[in-house]
């Protein structure tokens, strides 16, 4: 079984429809109760955060097969920073025995558990897409892994982006040649994949295409 981490997930259903050869994904996401954490006097949640993300599944013909989130309602101003209770839900698609765990609500590295932790340890392919994870990743994944980027989100990593700092992506600009990586594929929109040996390979692919878009006739 292959199993794939999407950290910073948010409403992306991209990696379900593209990687057909993963039977297992797990999502993690700090939202939709992590909205506005620096005004606890105001709702912490999206209302329709969990909902959207049903409806794109079901329209990939999942089911839901167990739910524990809690209504938004149930949730005080502060418990959402209580990341011990795992807001899950679980999907599978019977077509192919796909399945989904989805972990709300849940931030990494300092909110994940060990039950979340020990399912981690069987993954081999992390989706880096928006977000980048701390590097501390690939202490809980089974090495080597396999990465995944997609089009939509900048690879660059220097001294003037913050975002990137102790992330994976610093990570793997400083160790090029990183035996915890096997291989970097990265998707364009239209879904057509490229092979890369490093992620310095996917930022100077960009900036070739970017030439290129720029070199076209109007």
């Amino acid at each position: 079984m292959s199993l794939a981490v999407y950290i910073g997930a948010g409403l992306d259903v991209r990696p379900i429809r593209i990687l057909k050869h993963i039977n297992h994904f797990i999502y993690l996401d700090s939202r939709p109760y992590t909205q506005q954490p620096m005004f606890p006097a105001l709702k912490q949640y999206d209302d329709r955060y969990v909902d959207d993300f049903n409806s794109k599944m079901f329209r990939l013909d999942f089911n839901i097969v167990s739910n524990n989130i809690e209504p938004s309602g149930c949730m005080s101003c502060f418990e959402f920073r209580d990341y011990t209770k795992l807001q899950t839900i679980k999907y599978k698609r019977d077509a192919d025995g796909c399945t989904v765990t989805y972990h709300y609500n849940m931030a990494f590295p300092r909110g994940v558990n060990n039950e979340v932790k020990n399912t981690m340890r069987n993954a081999d392919t992390l989706i880096v897409a928006g977000f980048f994870p701390h590097a501390c990743i690939l202490e809980y994944m089974k090495t080597p892994i396999n990465i995944v980027c997609m089009e939509g989100t900048v690879y660059d990593c220097d001294d003037m982006r913050e975002d990137t700092e102790n992330t994976i992506v610093q990570y793997l600009h400083q160790n090029e040649n990183t035996p915890d990586v096997v291989s970097i594929v990265y998707y364009k929109k239209d879904y057509v994949k490229t092979e890369f040996l490093s992620i310095g390979q996917v930022c100077r692919s960009k900036q070739l295409d970017m030439g290129q878009e720029d070199k076209s006739p109007s």
